[in-house]
């Protein structure tokens, strides 16, 4: 076990009374209650904590914030396993297990180091240059070798044992940070009695700086209005002022005694935000300037007096403004030599850094240009403030450069919504803060009581005062040196990367930055885009305000995929839905596909068959003799009432309200805009009492399209209807032996064409009493009817067709059968995609020239109707052995693969057994007119032999219905 070495006096977040223990790569060190990773790795003398990304150049501790670009880890293992955690942010406990990553085989002895010696094969935009040639070498060798060095961390692959929640809340102001000037706004807007939520990203409340904030913090804790969340990360702004935010509730705990969820998700409404988000300080570029013990000056500045410990022993700091001014003392009192203070201001600067694994000595450069060389073990920069402007830029606001500020601020302070206040809104000064933030509370909270906000005049002119009084020093990189300087210090983005993207055309920062991935790592360019943005600005030789910033989008920093989940995962995440008869299909050794939620019976193998043996046995089975379907998906919706048959009138686009009693027929329905919603049958059992069905994928929006109609559009309609899928089990009897078996199941009843004829809707009783409905509906193209029985009696009616039906040959037969019989038929199924209209789909007759209903309006609009629409043809190809997939597009024969001479594309297709040969179903442009029309059918993706083929009828089988009606 490792001692301590560098802890020095105070330590303000830690308990030296609780000693910890936790691991480092296998190693076991010793921290204290308070600490994080970081700092307690830094305590135990461990300055070599990870490897950058394409380099793997060694890497130490940079930041003491979320930001950290460098020091990322993999924590715990087994299925805990979490890869990518900035270890500035892991708070310690006892046991805690970290690993370092991107390493091989160990941490000090990386073999991948040996990427820097190809550095100049690796510069920006290499792999885009580098992998175009042979062609297939690039699906089986370079894509494979990319995506296994793509990453940093390892995921463990096992099931995530953790627990999350999700909760909603609602605030009168939400203020977003909680230093400084977070607790004097959320105290401001407060004392009115408004509802606050403050929301800080670490531990505790104070910022950078909580020197004097602790009576003001006790207070808010105090107010009962006043909602307090720490370790929670607002990480996206989204529409009507709703936020996303993550709480680590039980990240920092060894064990959740009292079983809480390792996060939760907080979606949160406010009326009024407050940005106090602060601001990142800024590093400045040199050469080597990624070595462990390159730290930003108020990183070294916290560890010593938040966690009393030292980063080093002999210092250098490196600055370009006053915010270090404190920062010797501080040194001296943890006992850290100060060798020399490097001020840009006066024309000093640090040419580079020695060392190999950490820093050993900087080269400096003075005034007069004369060079020296120092040594130390730490390096303190700082190079200025840059505003935290990301979440507010989520808004859509470009933030704007500041001359006087040197820095990137909001475009706008303030909105009808939000007020920006603090160092995000470009204060400096303790005392300019905390004024200015008890302004920004006082005027949220009179917005909130609809007061106008008189002292906003008060708000502005404070901004705009300490804007023209700040003059900051502007100095980005050190002018010499021949080493490598680096921008993003985890994906190794130099500044000669950036300036060669310039010179090979790249002029958009949204280009440079994905053509050198500056700003792509964890911590979002927090600690690389100013320095990206001024390394353009230097070789385009633009200012840095027209050079502008990348975008912003959720989320402001890594979230984890469960939290987003919660509870919503596994089964809770994607429920199976089965049927009443899935326990019979199991028995039958039925092969299962996912269809939506629906497990349905796919097909049912014999010994030795192959999947198309056994599809084609049972579409053959239907067509000559007789098979049995489950069709218990279809959605089923019971609907009752002295209006339903005025009601299903005007939902449907053709009539409803003459359909006899005990009679079926097939309905389209339309969405408000003409476009088709789903088809399905629409049985009359008795006068007020009709029975529904819809495609199995469509059920919940055709139910509330209903609620939507009944209640919004004609609420004067006297009737009811709910959903009774669960209720029926169904099975569909196909084939010309149909009747046959039908006639042994049900009882006492007239099954003949006369007394049931096509379309016949009748309520019966089956197998000695069992209540079904049976309706007399063809979706294969052959004789067949729907039965419908209560649900527990769904397993005993399929063993009953199938006994009944054994004299007759018949067979059960799944979806794959089922689809190969519609599409010899010519029955459409996902030619309803959303974009179709009836006339289309060859259904335009059922588009009634006589009533009123839904969609008929805009049905009739010019794009709707134009004569070179995508309509359902069908396709056969010259050779019947020439098959081809759902989804290949249709040219005309000869033409080029281009998309001006695209018709259309394939939406069905199948071998057909019956026809002995491959048939389609396809869209194509006035494909009616095309009949006869020889075209190729060509796979853009594969780009495999063009398949000639004919438009035909998509009707090719038993086209004259004859068989449907026998």
């Amino acid at each position: 076990m490792s001692r301590q070495r560098n802890r020095s006096t105070g330590g303000d977040r830690i308990n030296r009374a609780r000693p910890v223990s936790f691991t480092f790569d296998g190693k076991t060190y010793t921290g204290y209650e308070g600490d994080t990773l970081a700092s307690a790795l830094l305590a135990n003398g461990v300055t070599l904590v990870a490897r950058s990304f394409k380099y793997h150049r060694p890497r130490g501790v940079f930041t003491c914030d979320p930001h950290e670009p460098n020091a990322l880890v993999q924590l715990h293992s087994g299925a805990r396993q979490e890869p990518n955690i900035a270890a500035t942010m892991v708070e310690l406990y006892d046991g805690l297990e970290a690993h370092s990553q991107n390493r091989w085989p160990s941490l000090r002895f990386d073999l991948l180091s040996v990427n820097q010696l190809f550095a100049p094969f690796f510069a920006a935009g290499f792999y885009y240059k580098t992998f175009k040639w042979p062609a297939k070498f690039w699906t089986r060798v370079y894509e494979p070798i990319i995506r296994r060095a793509a990453g940093m961390g390892r995921l463990s692959g096992e099931i995530d044992p953790a627990s999350y929640e999700k909760t909603f809340h609602h605030c009168d102001i939400m203020v977003v940070g909680g230093g400084i000037a977070g607790i004097e706004a959320a105290r401001s807007a407060a004392q009115t009695g408004a509802r606050v939520t403050l929301i800080e990203e670490h531990a505790h409340l104070g910022g950078h700086d909580d020197d004097g904030l602790q009576q003001a913090i006790t207070a808010l804790q105090a107010m009962e209005n006043v909602q307090i969340l720490t370790r929670t990360m607002v990480f996206g702004w989204y529409d009507s002022m709703t936020f996303g935010a993550v709480e680590q509730v039980s990240d920092h705990l060894k064990t959740s005694e009292t079983y809480q969820p390792r996060q939760r998700l907080w979606k949160i409404v406010a009326k009024q935000i407050v940005l106090a988000t602060g601001a990142h300080e800024r590093s400045l570029i040199f050469g080597n300037n990624d070595k462990p013990g390159v730290m930003l000056a108020s990183a070294v500045e916290r560890y010593i007096r938040d966690f009393g410990v030292r980063a080093g022993k002999r210092a250098v700091i490196f600055t370009t403004n006053n915010s270090t001014d404190g920062l010797p003392r501080l040194l001296r009192q943890a006992g850290i030599e100060l060798a020399a203070t490097v001020d840009a201001r006066k024309g000093e600067e640090i040419v580079t850094v020695h060392g190999r694994t950490r820093v050993k000595a900087v080269t400096l450069r003075g005034p007069d240009g004369s060079t020296r060389k120092l040594p130390c073990d730490l390096v303190c920069v700082s190079g200025g403030w840059n505003p935290a402007v990301q979440l507010l830029a989520q808004r859509g606001q470009k933030p704007r450069w500041s001359e006087q500020l040197q820095a990137f601020l909001p475009q706008h302070m303030a909105g009808d919504d939000f007020l920006c206040t603090g160092s995000l809104a470009g204060l400096e000064h303790r005392d300019d803060c905390r004024m200015h933030a008890d302004l920004t509370g006082q005027i949220a909270a009179q917005r909130i009581a609809a007061n106008s906000p008189d002292v906003l005049t008060v708000y502005t002119s404070v901004l705009e005062a300490a804007e023209e009084r700040t003059q900051n020093f502007a100095y980005f990189e050190s002018t010499s040196g021949r080493s490598k300087k680096f921008v993003d210090l985890q994906h190794d983005v130099t500044e000669s990367d950036i300036a060669l993207a310039t010179r090979e055309g790249y002029r958009s920062v949204e280009h440079v930055k994905r053509y050198t991935t500056m700003g792509m790592a964890t911590d979002q360019g927090k600690t690389s885009n100013v320095h990206g943005i001024a390394a353009m600005s230097k070789a385009l030789d633009k200012p840095m305000g027209q050079v502008g910033t990348t975008g912003f989008r959720p989320p402001y920093r890594p979230v984890s995929l469960g939290v987003l989940a919660g509870r919503s995962r596994g089964k809770h995440w994607r429920p199976i839905l089965r049927t009443p008869l899935h326990g019979w299909v199991e028995n039958k050794d039925g092969v299962f596909i996912e269809s939506g939620l629906w497990h349905r019976s796919q097909y049912f193998p014999q010994p030795g068959e192959t999947m198309q043996q056994a599809i084609n046995r049972e579409v053959l089975a239907v067509r000559n003799a007789v098979g049995f379907c489950d069709v218990s998906t279809l959605g089923k919706i019971d609907l009752q009432g002295p209006d339903a048959a005025e009601f299903l009138n005007k939902v449907y686009s053709n009539g409803f309200a003459k359909l006899p009693v005990g009679k079926s027929r097939y309905g389209l329905m339309l969405r408000e805009d003409g476009i088709v919603m789903d088809d399905g049958t629409v049985s009359r059992l008795a006068e007020t009492h009709f029975f529904v069905t819809t495609t199995s994928a469509e059920l919940e929006s055709v139910l509330s399209h209903l609620e939507y109609c009944h209640q919004v559009l004609w609420p004067e309609l006297d009737l009811v209807f709910a959903d009774v899928g669960e209720d029926w089990a169904g099975i569909a009897l196909a084939g010309p032996h149909a009747r046959d078996v039908l006639s042994r199941i049900v009882d006492e009843m007239d099954t003949g064409n006369d007394a049931l004829p096509f379309l016949a809707a009748r309520t019966c009783t089956v197998l000695g009493g069992i209540p079904a409905r049976l309706f007399r509906i063809s979706f294969s193209g052959e004789l067949a009817y729907e039965i419908y029985v209560p649900s527990r009696f769904g397993r005993t009616l399929a063993e009953a067709l199938e006994q009944e039906g054994q004299e007759f040959g018949i067979s059960p037969y799944g979806v794959e059968a089922l689809d190969v019989l519609r599409i010899e038929k010519g029955h459409v199924s996902s030619e309803l995609n959303k974009f179709t209209t009836a006339n289309d789909l060859g259904l335009g007759t059922m588009m009634s020239t006589k009533k009123d209903y839904v969609g008929r309006a805009l049905s009739n609009r010019p794009g709707l109707t134009d004569p070179n629409r995508e309509v359902v043809v069908g396709l056969k190809p010259l050779d019947p052995s020439m098959g081809f997939r759902q989804g290949v597009h249709v040219i005309p024969k000869g033409a080029a693969l281009a998309p001006q001479n695209d018709l259309g594309y394939v939406t069905s297709a199948a071998w057909s057994p019956t026809l002995e040969r491959y048939i389609g179903i396809a869209l194509v442009s006035n494909g009616r007119e095309r009949l006869g029309e020889i075209v190729e059918i060509v796979d853009p993706l594969h780009k495999e032999k063009p398949v000639p083929a004919e438009i035909v009828s998509h009707h090719f089988y038993d086209p004259e219905n004859e068989r449907v009606r026998s």
